[in-house]
């Protein structure tokens, strides 16, 4: 896959044909998330599984808030769910992410959260499972959690991407990304959103 698109999809059912994009943030990421997918149309071909720093003694709200913006089917995700296209998996409070085999893989972190790096997990085996079909996508946030990884993408053959640090609530996770030369694509949140439609041509 070249920089400037995602793979397009012929077969529905198969799940390695079509890009996943793995989308990180953590403070005001699900502002520009929930922009994201406003401007995204509902049929895009990709599957989209959010991994944010959640607190892990509170209930998520975003899937209430991401189905407010988007007609997509939106769950939190659960352990040995097969990806599918057109569909937001949510990662849950307290759990760790990754998809092996076009399968999300929920487990119990080992570590404390503040020194947990769950979308550096995600990513790593985002990379692994999808290669070039791999797509890595950070957000407003603080810390450097994603930057590491989304090396791992881009050395895969998929493509990195941030939201426009001059756009995001808190900048410093996008703009280390950036500094650390890793990014290929940096738009505002909405703007990114219609990258996965002009790839995959459309509706499927």
């Amino acid at each position: 896959m070249t920089h400037e698109e995602f793979q397009p999809a012929e077969d529905p059912k198969d799940s390695q044909e079509f890009s996943v994009i793995g989308l990180g943030g953590s403070a005001g990421g699900s502002e520009a998330f929930e922009e994201f997918f406003s401007q995204l149309p509902p049929k895009s071909g990709c599957a989209f599984v959010m991994v944010m720093h959640l607190d892990p003694h509170h209930k998520s709200m975003l899937p209430e808030l991401i189905s407010k913006v988007t007609d997509l089917d939106v769950t939190q995700a659960e352990d040995a769910t097969e990806v599918e296209r057109n569909r937001i998996y949510i990662i849950p409070p307290k759990a760790t992410i990754t998809i092996s085999d076009g399968v999300l893989n929920l487990t119990e972190p080992a570590l404390e959260r503040g020194v947990r790096r769950p979308i550096d997990d995600f990513f790593r085996s985002l990379a692994q499972d999808r290669k070039e079909r791999a797509v890595g996508i950070l957000s407003s946030g603080t810390g450097t959690d994603g930057t590491q990884e989304l090396k791992e993408i881009k050395f895969a053959g998929g493509m990195s991407m941030v939201q426009d640090p001059s756009t995001a609530k808190f900048e410093n996770m996008p703009q280390h990304a950036i500094t650390s030369g890793v990014v290929d694509v940096v738009l505002p949140a909405g703007q990114l959103a219609a990258r996965p439609a002009e790839s995959q041509g459309g509706a499927k």
